[in-house]
């Protein structure tokens, strides 16, 4: 048997392990799930690791990046290490706006008087101020108060940057999130306004596949310009996440580190996964088994 570890971050996921598990088993896989962090955990003894969440915190996410450099001297890693740096710092979005995608209102300013000019030309009520990188997200404010300025001012003091971002409400449209398997769309599923914690499955319309489809695209585009390796040129799952505003659907979120894949929720999720990882194994050159 093949040893895969499912490399967790906060809680281990036991009903995911349990749901998956026996399917990898049935290609020849050995499943353990240990947290990232776990000193006792011995990595040469894995000959494949799937990653299946990354600490929040600033300092747990520089170990983290440690971790994965030495993680990856044993065995090849899933899902696309390269991604993980990219898409821990929000600022993504701006990429995907600059080539079409609609994304809330952003910029991104080193200083207090940058932050002032820049907001002066918001339209958005509300605004997100967050440190660069793995910085926690403070807000939302008022645009035009001071509050935003001073938690500028604060989050300068530890970033070189700062991402200010208008504020969208949950409750004022539909929000669906979209998980993709091996670069391309799987399924969808309807989250409730914001502080609910209850899904369920969803067709989505026409102008929300396509906008999925385009974001999908999007993506290729950035990292082939960005010239990631080609292992990570297809990351093994993701999710884009959609908020419809007037109708129209506004890219909120991208995560290809720890997307929720809503296995509980969609009948076939783990199957398309299981089917995934196996596409992925036998599609790289850089994976030795």
């Amino acid at each position: 048997m093949i040893r895969l570890a499912f490399a967790y971050s906060d809680e281990i996921d036991v009903g995911e392990v349990g749901m998956l598990a026996p399917l990898f088993s049935v290609a020849g896989f050995s499943v353990e799930a240990v947290r990232w962090d776990d000193p006792t955990v011995q990595w040469g003894r894995f000959e494949a690791i799937l990653v299946r969440g990354v600490p929040s915190a600033a300092g747990s996410s520089l170990a983290f990046s440690s971790w994965l450099r030495d993680a990856l001297q044993f065995a090849p890693v899933f899902n696309a290490p390269e991604i993980i740096g990219w898409n821990a710092d929000r600022g993504h979005l701006l990429e995907y706006g600059e080539r079409g995608v609609v994304v809330p209102e952003m910029a991104v300013v080193q200083s207090v008087d940058e932050a002032r000019l820049s907001l002066a030309s918001f339209d958005a009520s509300q605004v997100w101020v967050r440190s660069r990188g793995w910085g926690a997200r403070l807000g939302p404010f008022p645009t035009g108060g001071e509050e935003v300025l001073a938690s500028v001012s604060g989050a300068l003091g530890s970033s070189q940057a700062v991402l200010l971002e208008g504020h969208l409400r949950g409750d004022d449209g539909q929000r669906i999130v979209f998980v993709s398997m091996n670069g391309r769309l799987s399924h969808a599923v309807a989250r409730p306004p914001e502080g609910g914690d209850a899904a369920e499955p969803h067709s989505p319309s026409e102008g929300l596949v396509l906008a999925a489809d385009y974001a999908q695209k999007v993506s290729f585009d950035i990292w082939e310009e960005k010239s990631f390796s080609q292992f990570a040129q297809v990351p093994l799952f993701g999710n884009f996440e959609f908020l419809t505003v007037n109708e129209e659907p506004v890219l909120t979120q991208v995560d290809f580190i720890q997307p929720e894949l809503f296995l509980d929720v969609h009948p076939y999720g783990a199957a398309k996964l299981f089917n995934a990882f196996l596409q992925q194994r036998n599609g790289s050159d850089n994976v030795g088994f």
